[in-house]
């Protein structure tokens, strides 16, 4: 597969912080690779593969952590509150680490290219192209809920939540609180 890379800082990164940042994914379409006799099957554009959202909090003080829903994106906000109302002990080994937060906010991979560790991928990717300076990772490990998805504590959300929390279990990533997971960046 041929992958296309795509970082998307929102605004200027030197002049906002935290840095929110998006990358996305795509399999290069390729004109061999066409079934003739499945017509409108190629279409000469590149198929999605994933998408991952992401924001890089620099060297996290109680500032830039700090606030309310209204000063903040709700993802880093929630984050934040675990942190300092479940994590303090988290919290402080964040904040003694020489380095950026990211918190990983949305990992999307189209269906039929799950199984194949692709989310590890985008996550190692975003590590060495905009994240160099990242020491911990914060992800909450459970399918967002969007309005065609079954509600989050129905028989169907719980088993997805499970594979995610042992899918990020294998890139190395514990349990901090709840859905939440921390990864410490090796140096």
């Amino acid at each position: 597969m041929i992958v296309d890379w795509i970082a998307e800082p929102a605004g200027n990164p030197l002049a906002e912080f935290p840095m929110p940042g998006t990358v996305s994914i795509q399999e290069e379409a390729d004109p061999f690779d066409w079934d003739p006799y499945d017509l409108g099957s190629f279409d000469g554009q590149p198929d999605r593969v994933g998408i991952a959202d992401f924001t890089i909090v620099p060297g996290p003080t109680g500032v830039q952590l700090g606030g309310s829903p209204d000063d903040m994106d709700e993802v880093l906000y929630n984050v934040a509150v675990m942190l300092a109302l479940e994590r303090p002990d988290l919290l402080a080994e964040i904040l003694e680490k020489d380095g950026d937060l990211l918190v990983l906010s949305n990992v999307w991979i189209e269906p039929k290219y799950r199984g194949h560790q692709i989310g590890h991928r985008i996550l190692a990717g975003i590590l060495s192209l905009v994240g160099r300076g990242v020491a911990v990772v914060i992800l909450k490990a459970a399918p967002n809920l969007d309005e065609d998805d079954p509600p989050e504590a129905s028989p169907e959300h719980l088993p997805a939540k499970a594979a995610l929390r042992r899918y990020w279990t294998h890139f190395g990533f514990p349990t901090a609180a709840r859905d939440y997971m921390v990864y410490a960046v090796p140096r």
